[in-house]
């Protein structure tokens, strides 16, 4: 665990009825397997109170089709209503994450959770996918914009020292992301920054995946 990743389990929830740490739970892990719903999740923060209506603004959408959503995600209490705005002659509801830092732990869960972060997964790459295409093509009319989005990837051979190694730089880079990462709107409003969706991901050839399941079922005939 990097220094960051201590200092944000040790720090208090900003707003009431948030908490530091949340472990996803099974109803969590359900709403999030629609690319709409993570989306709309995405879109808020643990630490910005925002609006149905902002977040429609920045997905494109109607207020109507993202209520929805919000509905859906406070079901499955991923956000928490924390406060409230007047806009003209209206009250618009604020809603922030329930919690300042999501975690998914699988073991000893039964296989519904498995296939749930599975789901999930599907959803985001989904996700990611819109945001990779929508990045390139306004980068090949506008070149100063590519800097902006990257893949990287390569296939590794690790033992389980290096993979311990490699699991530590992971946690710096995470680090790296939450020192850097503006959540003051004051001094965002006076300069030019962009909000990246950052994703980090390693997993075995599917071989060996199948390889190892194999061998388990060999050995229990």
């Amino acid at each position: 665990m990097g220094k960051k990743e201590k200092q944000l389990l040790e720090a208090r929830p900003k707003f009431p009825g948030q908490v530091v740490a949340q472990v996803y739970t099974l109803e969590q892990l359900t709403a999030l397997t629609s690319s709409a719903v993570v989306d709309v999740f995405a879109s808020f923060s643990d630490t910005e109170p925002l609006s149905i209506r902002e977040i429609a603004a920045e997905l494109k959408k109607s207020t109507g089709t993202i209520g929805v959503h919000v509905d859906t995600l406070l079901q499955a209490k991923l956000i928490i209503p924390v406060d409230t705005r007047k806009r003209h002659s209206r009250t618009e509801t604020l809603y922030v994450h329930c919690a300042q830092k999501f975690q998914t732990k699988l073991e000893g869960q039964p296989w519904e959770h498995w296939q749930k972060s599975i789901e999930g997964l599907s959803s985001i790459l989904r996700a990611v996918d819109r945001r990779n295409q929508e990045h390139k093509k306004t980068a090949f009319l506008l070149p100063e914009y590519l800097p902006w989005g990257r893949t990287l990837g390569r296939a590794i051979w690790l033992n389980r020292d290096n993979l311990e190694k490699f699991l530590s730089a992971i946690s710096e880079f995470n680090d790296c992301m939450l020192e850097l990462d503006e959540s003051d709107t004051e001094v965002r409003a006076e300069g030019e920054y962009i909000r990246l969706h950052t994703m980090i991901s390693y997993y075995p050839e599917e071989a060996e995946s199948k390889r190892r399941r194999k061998s388990l079922k060999n050995k229990s005939d």
